[in-house]
């Protein structure tokens, strides 16, 4: 039973680690992406605000 879990667990972890190093990367180069186009200014609240 162990030889079936043990596995199946470690895949578990690393697929989480993935996960998680996979959206932290996504996150800074989004971020990144925004500051170096200048469109950090213009968030949803400022689109909202402008008269129609």
């Amino acid at each position: 039973m162990k030889k079936i879990l043990q596995p199946l667990a470690w895949y578990l972890v690393l697929t989480s680690v993935l996960a998680l190093a996979s959206g932290v990367a996504l996150s800074f180069a989004t971020d990144t992406a925004l500051v170096a186009s200048g469109d950090y200014q213009h968030g949803a609240s400022a689109h909202l605000a402008m008269p129609v």
